[in-house]
């Protein structure tokens, strides 16, 4: 079983300091009553024992409800008004650089998590690319899976190094099949570097394909070296360190829109807000699954203590 609001558990603490204060004023009221000279008959006595075991077994059962327990699944249809946001991010080994930081990797996860912050109806999807080019997210309206995808992809998603815009081209417009034409969108995330295996007519192919294409250049033309794991960096066949420098005008040659990251977060999220307007929106269906709540049973339970907990207070006022 799992809880959808474990944080409310701690209210069972308060049990204990409740449980004393009780006890202690029906002892004071019981010795007050008897030095009255009335003091109550046990028949009663076992009525107000019965009365506060209700009262206590309904805070309980209300705590559990706040704590929404969860069993099981179910598939529920979404449908909302919205694009299809293809994200093209490079993992190659040179977005690893630290011109941008931590990494140039780095700093283009926290724009697109940025930007998926302010996503509401649309689909997306992460394809990422290096050597060659694997759809690690399709097309989705799980805002959190996206992210945790996201999170997990790194230099070594795609085993293949260098950077190949043939295969993203390919695994692109395999990504937006089924979708209209008008709602499609690409973000493509990269440094620019392609050591010559640029493909003149892969941006001609996307748009032909009716995709709007914004690109973004992670890195900046001066450069930045690239550290590795045993805290050395890399280095070229002569044994000098690799100075790694961004691209933007292989990015250019994608779409006009290219934006360079810098150390201010949203320029992406910014890019999105001056696109999505001058695109059509259509209807899209998509199936969640989601945990089953069983907090009403609880919470029935604990209605119907204190009913009876109301009805054991009329017989002894009887």
């Amino acid at each position: 079983m799992l809880w959808g609001a474990p944080e409310y558990g701690w209210l069972l603490l308060l049990l204990l300091p409740v449980f004393f204060i009780a006890r202690r004023s029906k002892q004071i009221r019981q010795r007050n009553l008897c030095k009255l000279g009335s003091c109550e008959e046990r028949p009663k006595s076992i009525l107000i024992f019965l009365r506060a075991v209700c009262r206590v077994a309904a805070f309980l059962f209300v705590v559990l409800a706040l704590c929404r327990p969860e069993l099981g699944t179910e598939s529920e249809s979404v449908e909302s008004m919205g694009i299809d946001i293809i994200v093209a991010l490079d993992t190659s080994r040179s977005m690893l650089a630290d011109d941008l930081l931590p990494t140039r990797l780095d700093a283009a996860k926290r724009e697109i998590v940025e930007l998926v912050s302010r996503l509401h109806g649309d689909r997306i999807g992460l394809v990422a690319f290096a050597g060659s080019a694997f759809p690690v997210c399709p097309l989705t309206l799980d805002y959190d899976a996206f992210i945790q995808v996201l999170t997990e992809s790194g230099s070594n998603t795609i085993p293949r190094g260098g950077t190949d815009f043939s295969a993203l081209t390919k695994e692109v417009v395999n990504a937006f099949a089924g979708t209209e034409p008008r709602s499609r969108l690409l973000l493509l995330v990269s440094d620019g570097e392609d050591h010559g295996s640029f493909d003149s007519n892969s941006p001609g192919q996307l748009l032909e394909s009716g995709i709007t294409i914004c690109s973004v250049t992670a890195g900046s033309e001066a450069g930045g070296i690239i550290p590795l794991h045993d805290g050395d960096f890399l280095k070229d066949k002569s044994g000098n360190i690799v100075q790694s420098r961004a691209n933007p005008s292989i990015l250019n040659s994608f779409s006009n829109r290219n934006i360079m990251l810098g150390s201010d977060v949203g320029k992406v999220a910014g890019l999105y807000d001056e696109v999505r307007p001058l695109m059509q929106q259509r209807s899209i269906k998509n199936r969640q699954q989601r945990y089953k709540e069983y907090f009403q049973l609880p919470l029935a339970a604990a209605l119907l203590l204190l009913v009876a907990e109301a009805f054991l207070a009329c017989r002894i006022r009887a």
